[in-house]
């Protein structure tokens, strides 16, 4: 293949854009200017209007649709198929199997949750005014923090076996995770722990669609700073420093640093 030189990517690059200035921006990426900010519901149109949903409806699509692709997948799936029967396009052609990287709070890295990593998307793709998704995310996070789950127990041709039910104290899906196979004694691939994430996704999902439905005004304020969980210390030592960006708890990852060594060693043996 003849290499392309920095001419013939310019040009090709300014005709497929539309006429679209790229002069010196290689050299120079303050030359870049973007005047159109995120369109606000108006001039979005209505297509990716959100339509009220029942949450027990939604719920039963995600159960049934958590093996095929895990947390994220089911979660944004149900949401998505339930629009799609509604409405219609453009749903129907979302490509929901992108979504099945959120699985493991991404490819089994354990970082973000992926049942909130959906419910963040779906709420993303659904509310168009910053400040409203902001809340709706603040809060939906908050209460996952906070909340002992699952309380999704299954109806009759699904999994009846008891789960144990614990307060993650975090978004983070191997604190979450960890959590409850400590408390549970199951390990982290047994079936117990699948099934424990598939009802924790159902519950995620209801109260997304909850959230949803709600008119704005009457949105929950979030404190700054993040929400305190339950037992923790309301002293500011709990929440992020100044210099830090975030919300979620810091007290429950950031241990004495004697333990911080070993857990690190061991996470950093996992890496491929």
């Amino acid at each position: 293949m003849t290499e392309l030189t920095r001419r013939d990517w310019l040009s090709f690059a300014a005709g497929a854009v539309g006429g679209i200035a790229l002069t010196g921006c290689l050299d120079s990426p303050e030359a870049i200017s973007v005047e159109a900010a995120e369109p606000d519901a108006g001039s979005r149109g209505e297509a990716w209007a959100y339509r009220r949903l029942d949450p027990t409806e939604v719920a039963r699509r995600v159960y049934a649709i958590y093996a095929g692709g895990g947390c994220m997948y089911a979660i944004f799936g149900g949401i998505l198929l339930c629009l799609s029967e509604k409405a219609g396009e453009p749903f129907s052609s979302f490509p929901l199997h992108m979504m099945k990287y959120g699985a493991g709070g991404v490819g089994g890295w354990g970082t973000l949750c992926g049942a909130l990593n959906g419910a963040a998307a779906a709420i993303g793709l659904l509310v168009a005014n910053k400040e409203r998704r902001e809340k709706l995310i603040a809060e939906l996070f908050s209460w996952y923090e906070t909340e002992s789950l699952p309380k999704c127990q299954p109806t009759a041709g699904g999994d009846q076996r008891d789960i144990e039910a614990t307060i993650a104290g975090s978004v983070l899906c191997h604190v979450s995770v960890s959590k409850w196979c400590r408390a549970s004694g199951s390990k982290v691939e047994s079936k117990e722990k699948t099934e424990r994430c598939r009802r924790l996704t159902v519950d995620v999902c209801r109260k997304t669609v909850e959230l949803l439905n709600r008119p704005l005004s009457a949105a929950k304020a979030i404190p700054e700073g993040g929400p305190i969980g339950q037992g923790a210390s309301e002293s500011r030592a709990q929440q992020p420093p100044a210099e830090v960006m975030g919300k979620m708890r810091c007290d429950t990852c950031h241990l004495p640093e004697e333990n911080n060594g070993k857990l690190g060693k061991l996470f950093e043996e996992r890496r491929p």
